[in-house]
């Protein structure tokens, strides 16, 4: 009796728990965060929803369909008409995804064709709030719109580079160290814009580089004559395979630093020289009287006599060298006219360019004013490169000596010589001590000149071509 009332109260129960079970996957839909929908065409513009349930659709107040229903009676006909399009298309035979766009909410949509007997009998879709999705993808966009500004209006030259070092990025500062048009940036490697002489230092050092992401080095950009000295720092991978590189013009630097070691190299020398110069100028002085005392006495050796002294004299005027490179710290500043200093060692030198058959032509601008400096000191720099000007032109050549004022600030002072001129490594060297490419030379001619002229705040410019001459810029303040 009581196994049968217990089967016909599980019965009972299963009766009463199917409606609701069938119940609760409806309220299921209802709740549903996707929207399903089917719809039927009876024309165009005219479709039918045979089926609607989800929970958005009430949020945004559209009516749901649990039966057929037109279309048009559950939304807009503005809306359906801004839909038609992917509805026709779904229609005909393809499934097509759009998303669309609601008060303040996003979604997207997806329609696929339901085929029967090869015809599409129905339209099944979807949708779904996307409205998160929508801002964090704008988000995202504002954000990577902002690092490209930074990117693109950072002071610092960025690269970014490929494990083959072809440029995937540059910003503008380093498009203009490095000579880079917008053109130019297509797949194009680091290496297409660095002197040559200096691509296979580049491959070892990007060897290095990967190996030690810390390594810096520099090397030359740029196909003009006024090369630029880059430096080049990175950090390895910020993407797999991506790696950003940090450019800084140090051209300007390193040039300081040249010169700074220059000036700490004239002031030893010039020290030196004084002390030197000191201590042979004296026994020199015995040697050279008592040599010409045996000359006079005697005749038997009287070519060998000549050969001393004229060595002698050799020695003394290196010790005379010494004494201006020690001196040239020793100013009396006045007030003069450099042009007329010009003019006067022109004329002194003319003499010795008519020897020669060479022309010293002189072109004096206007309005150069007197400056504060020492004539004596200046007047010894126009000496040594118009000499130097004569003596590395051929016969029958032309010295051109030019004068100007540049702006308010400067004076200028231009010798231009057509001799053989000089190649790159030879200017290089030029003004340091005892370097010289006559078989005479001292070597300190050049460096006293440089001396004095920083003294006086200026500064000395070299411009060489072989086989056609020197210019020599000389630049004072006013």
């Amino acid at each position: 009796m009581v196994e049968q009332f217990l089967v016909k109260m599980m019965k009972m129960q299963r009766r009463i728990e199917q409606p609701q079970e069938e119940h609760g996957q409806i309220h299921t839909l209802e709740l549903s965060p996707v929207q399903f929908f089917r719809l039927k065409r009876k024309g165009a513009g005219n479709y039918v929803v045979m089926r609607s349930e989800g929970k958005f659709a009430q949020e945004i107040a559209i009516r749901a369909a649990a039966a057929e229903r037109p279309l048009s009676d559950l939304i807009p006909l503005k809306t359906i008409q801004h839909w038609e399009i992917y509805f026709e298309k779904a229609f005909s035979g393809h499934a097509c995804f759009f998303e669309t766009h609601h008060a303040d909410r996003s979604y997207h949509t997806v329609l696929s064709p339901v085929f029967h007997n090869g015809q599409v009998s129905e339209v099944v879709g979807t949708s779904t709030d996307c409205t998160r999705d929508t801002k964090s993808r704008e988000e995202l966009i504002l954000y990577t719109h902002k690092y490209k500004e930074i990117f693109n209006n950072t002071l610092n030259p960025i690269l970014l580079l490929n494990n083959s070092r072809v440029i995937l990025e540059a910003n503008p500062a380093a498009r203009e160290v490095l000579g880079i048009s917008s053109g130019d940036l297509n797949q194009n490697r680091l290496d297409a814009f660095i002197c040559k002489e200096d691509e296979g230092e580049l491959s070892l050092n990007w060897d290095l580089f990967m190996l030690d992401p810390s390594l810096k080095w520099e090397f030359k950009a740029g196909f003009s004559d006024e090369k630029k000295l880059i430096e080049f720092t990175g950090k390895k991978d910020i993407l797999p395979g991506i790696h950003l590189c940090i450019l800084e013009d140090v051209t300007e630097r390193r040039q300081t630093e040249a010169r700074l070691r220059k000036a700490e190299t004239l002031n030893v020398v010039g020290e030196m020289a004084a002390g030197v110069a000191h201590e042979i100028r004296n026994p020199l002085t015995s040697l050279k009287g008592f040599i010409q005392l045996l000359k006079n006495e005697s005749q038997a050796h009287d070519a060998y006599y000549s050969i001393i002294l004229n060595e002698v004299d050799r020695i003394e005027y290196i010790i005379k060298e010494f004494l201006l490179l020690a001196k040239t710290d020793r100013q009396h500043i006045e007030k003069s006219s450099l042009v007329v200093t010009l003019k006067e060692t022109v004329s002194l030198l003319q003499t010795q360019a008519i020897l020669k058959n060479i022309e010293l032509e002189m072109e004096i601008g206007e309005g150069i004013p007197d400056i504060d400096c020492d004539p004596f000191q200046i007047k010894q720099v126009f000496i040594n490169l118009i000499k130097n000007g004569i003596e590395a032109t051929a016969q029958g050549g032309t010295i051109t000596i030019k004068a100007f004022r540049n702006g308010k600030d400067y004076v200028h002072f231009c010798f231009t010589d057509n001799g053989t001129g000089m190649p790159n490594q030879v200017l290089d060297r030029i003004g340091k001590p005892f370097y010289t490419t006559k078989e005479e030379g001292t070597g300190l001619g050049l460096m006293v000149s440089y001396k004095i002229i920083e003294n006086h705040k200026g500064r000395v410019r070299v411009s060489s071509e072989v086989g056609k001459g020197t210019t020599f810029e000389v630049v004072l303040p006013i």
